[in-house]
């Protein structure tokens, strides 16, 4: 009877440590906010910038945390990024309705200087930074 409650115990305690021991969270910034690039023109700040290039696998959307936590592992220091995810409509913002569209997916990242590393990551450089169509919501990371 003993050793039957001595194993419930160690059991219990056993899922109680497991339920409650928490992996540690990367942080890919200090912060992310939701912007609107669409309603105005939005101003990029001056640095190098980096487009991704969205393929028909990668069109369905990415985990942009990741790829910024993959070019921090990779010593490429980015200073903000910005994301728009795909969608099968757009909403302006305070509009209760949608149009039905394919809005694209837009994945930019700003440097303070150029970075060979986010060729070979699927970006290209550019002049012209943008988030395409329907940039109501645009998650902007910064660090």
């Amino acid at each position: 009877m003993k050793h039957l409650r001595l194993l419930s115990l160690i059991a219990f305690f056993s899922s109680f440590l497991a339920c409650h021991t928490q992996k540690p969270v990367a942080q890919v910034g200090n912060k992310s906010t939701i912007e609107d690039h669409a309603s105005k023109a939005y101003t990029f700040p001056t640095g190098t910038y980096y487009q991704f290039v969205f393929d028909e696998k990668s069109a369905e959307g990415i985990d942009a945390q990741q790829y910024l936590l993959e070019l921090l592992n990779l010593k490429i220091v980015w200073t903000d990024a910005w994301y728009k995810g795909p969608s099968r409509m757009c909403v302006p913002p305070g509009s209760s309705i949608g149009m039905q569209v394919i809005v694209e997916p837009a994945f930019v990242i700003r440097l303070e200087k150029p970075h060979d590393g986010m060729l070979q990551k699927g970006f290209v450089k550019t002049a012209e930074p943008g988030m395409g169509d329907c940039a109501f919501r645009v998650t902007h990371f910064s660090r």
